[in-house]
């Protein structure tokens, strides 16, 4: 149900969890080349486009979640906290691409990217990458207009992130320049496909299945031991994303706020924690329209619900490690 005046973000999460078999189109790269087919079969994209690779997150678990879908497709990241240190991170070092997270304190993505583009010599110029849990065309916009070079909705599904990839241009003579570039548009395995992968001790009441069968398909043969130390970080972030929330509330900064709940958002979206993801977008639409008037109302729902998502995951955890043996 969509209450009225309809907001876009809310219309859009609304298709999404309509239509989530299926992949959004992917935006056309800044610079366009020829497409031909990548990677070949059998071997994985950093087999075959080496990449030095910097992720720009400021979120403990949506580091450990970047960096696994990293590693799967055969890559090593660095990473930076938030756009400062990304600037001083590619002041020492020359990258083929940067994961930019958007809302990050003491500098935000977009920022980060307009000083990349401004500061870094020609050829020390990084594919930018955008991760954000907001997927509207005006933030497309933003990004592009900002000097990125391509855009990924989080939560970062691997076949995304392997095409994103695969569409930068790296530096490395070594590489085949027919082994570059895979096509544009990556076909999402069917959700029917996906849930059949999905075991039923990872098949929490009150936790979407959808959501943890894309999370155990990102995850691979190894999600049954990954997953409790991914809930595990999670269990302790969100609680202080949420605390975070609060104490922006009583400095009466309404970006921090807004951050925080956005942040919070995308972690319980890994999840299928539907309900505190509804509760944390909320808040962060107020924050972002700058309305606090019942925003103690607002964070106190959020933590009751909060409450019972960590209680959930608690059980999703310990569910899975039975399965594993642990």
């Amino acid at each position: 149900m969509l209450s009225r005046p309809l907001k876009d973000s809310q219309l859009y999460d609304a298709l999404v969890s309509c239509f989530s078999q299926h992949l959004p189109q992917l935006p056309e790269p800044r610079q366009t080349r020829p497409s031909q087919a990548g990677p070949f079969p059998g071997e994985r994209p950093g087999d075959t486009v080496p990449l030095d690779i910097l992720l720009v997150e400021d979120n403990a678990t949506n580091q450990k979640l970047a960096l696994l879908v990293l590693e799967r497709l055969g890559y090593r990241a660095d990473v930076a906290l938030n756009g400062r240190q990304a600037l001083q991170a590619l002041s020492q070092k020359r990258y083929d691409a940067v994961l930019m997270d958007l809302q990050m304190p003491e500098m935000d993505g977009l920022e980060a990217t307009r000083r990349i583009r401004q500061e870094l010599p020609p050829k020390a110029q990084p594919w930018v990458i955008a991760m954000t849990a907001n997927a509207m065309d005006s933030d497309r916009e933003q990004c592009f207009a900002a000097g990125m070079d391509d855009f990924l909705g989080k939560p970062i599904r691997v076949e995304a992130l392997t095409a994103a990839l695969l569409r930068c241009q790296p530096r490395r003579s070594e590489v085949a320049p027919e082994r570059r570039v895979a096509s544009g548009a990556v076909a999402l395995t069917p959700l029917r496909t996906v849930m059949e992968g999905l075991p039923d001790a990872a098949r929490i009441p009150g936790l979407e299945s959808a959501a943890l069968a894309r999370l155990w398909a990102e995850l691979g043969a190894q999600a049954a031991q990954i997953l409790p130390e991914l809930i595990d970080t999670a269990l302790h972030s969100m609680p202080a994303l949420l605390e975070d929330a609060y104490s922006a509330l009583v400095r009466g900064h309404a970006d921090d706020l807004g951050r925080a709940a956005h942040t919070l958002k995308s972690n319980a979206a890994w999840f299928g924690a539907s309900a505190l993801e509804s509760q944390a977008r909320d808040i962060e639409l107020q924050a972002d329209s700058g309305l606090l008037e019942d925003m103690p109302e607002r964070l106190e729902r959020c933590r009751t619900e909060l409450e019972v998502t960590r209680l959930l995951l608690g059980r999703l955890r310990d569910s899975v490690l039975a399965l594993s043996g642990a």
